[in-house]
Formats: C-alpha cells, sequence, structure tokens
C-alpha cells in the first residue's frame, strides 16, 4: 500500500512540475532600442546621389549601440534596428510572451562621412521624454556640402 502510494504521489508531482514548467520560461530575447532608418546622401550642388558615403547610427539608453551603413553607388542606405539582448524568466500562458518596457532612449544621432565632403552631424531625438522615439524612419534626401578646394 505505502509503495502505491509513493508510487502515484511521485506521478501527480511529476504532472504538476510539468505543467507548471510549461509557462515558466527562461526566454532570450531582444527589443529594438530605435527602428531602422533610411535615406539618400547626396551632394549639396549638384543632387546627385553619393557613392560610399559612411552613416554612423549612435544610440544612447542605458547602454551606447551603433549600426553602420555605407551608401550605395546612388547614394541610398539603410541600417539595421539596433536591439538589446536580455532574458525574460517568463510564468504564464505559453505562446505570450511580453516585451520588456525599460529601455529609456536619451539621444539618438547620425553622423556622416565621406572623402572630400565636410562630415555632418544630425540629431533625430531632441527630447528624451518623448514618447516616441524616432517619428520617421526615412529622412529622405541628406545634403552633403564638398570641402573648399
Amino acid at each position: 500500500m505505502k509503495r502505491g502510494f509513493k508510487f502515484l504521489f511521485i506521478n501527480v508531482l511529476l504532472l504538476f512540475i510539468s505543467l507548471f514548467l510549461s509557462g515558466c520560461l527562461f526566454i532570450p530575447h531582444t527589443t529594438e532600442v530605435a527602428p531602422a532608418i533610411k535615406g539618400q546622401i547626396v551632394d549639396e550642388c549638384s543632387g546627385k546621389g553619393i557613392c560610399g558615403a559612411e552613416i554612423t547610427y549612435t544610440i544612447k539608453a542605458e547602454n551606447q549601440y551603433s549600426e553602420f551603413a555605407i551608401s550605395d553607388k546612388n547614394g541610398y542606405f539603410q541600417t539595421k534596428a539596433p536591439t538589446q539582448w536580455h532574458y525574460i524568466v517568463y510564468i504564464g500562458s505559453p505562446g505570450h510572451y511580453p516585451a520588456p518596457d525599460w529601455i529609456c532612449v536619451t539621444e539618438i544621432k547620425l553622423h556622416i562621412c565621406k572623402d572630400g565632403y565636410l562630415p555632418k552631424h544630425i540629431v533625430l531625438l531632441e527630447d528624451p521624454t518623448a514618447t516616441d522615439v524616432l517619428k520617421k524612419t526615412n529622412l529622405g534626401k541628406i545634403k552633403l556640402s564638398p570641402k573648399a578646394p
């Protein structure tokens, strides 16, 4: 009788643990810190696209995140969305994973440089208390001024 009760108790305990752990997950997760951006780098005088311009997209939050891009033959560029890795221990319904909301972006900048042109710095986030981090992801045409000879 004791052996049968012990066997039943262990099975019920294992069933309870497996049901509980099906809703408890340790998940590696990424969250976008800011959206990807795109645009075109053009010569201020001619309006033609500048090939090979280096674009550095910098976001300051808890840490500093950077994405890099180089403009194509027509001056177009696109960066990836900077992401932050973290782990979530989640207890709840399987299939419903929350995204953390503690990322506080304080500054977003764009630095563009190309030999023969003056470097350009653009501040994309002016108000760190803004709820919408970056309203425009397509920055359109960005003009670079040629260096004086």
